[in-house]
């Protein structure tokens, strides 16, 4: 707790106390909504940016919130108008359409916004 300011055997998300989580899907419930618009709420452990064909920039986002991790797809228009979110938020709200997987065990989420998360 001295070094970190938390402890190691807390999960991360504890930090963030003023979050509405339970406002949220659980990510481990998307499977649920195959095709459909959702909103999840998670704390960014991984970006990258990728060309699209076009040449355009998108971004990849993972998250995770007390359930699950899910892999988030950002497409260019969407990265331009909300990508600088995803560096001011360490914790985010993203409403996105679950994509699922060919094979039926798992799924990724395609962005549509990506915003502040709401507070309790």
């Amino acid at each position: 707790m001295e070094l970190l300011g938390f402890t190691v055997s807390g999960h991360p998300l504890e930090q963030f106390p003023d979050v509405a989580w339970g406002t949220y899907c659980p990510i481990r419930g998307l499977n649920k909504y195959p095709g459909q618009l959702v909103s999840v709420c998670g704390l960014i452990i991984e970006d990258r940016l990728h060309g699209q064909v076009t040449g355009e920039l998108m971004k990849f986002i993972t998250i995770c919130d007390y359930t699950g991790i899910i892999e988030c797809e950002m497409f260019a228009e969407t990265y331009r108008r909300f990508g600088l979110n995803t560096v001011r938020h360490p914790v985010v709200e993203v409403t996105g359409m679950v994509e699922p997987f060919d094979n039926g065990l798992g799924c990724t989420l395609q962005v549509r916004e990506v915003r502040k998360p709401r507070a309790n």
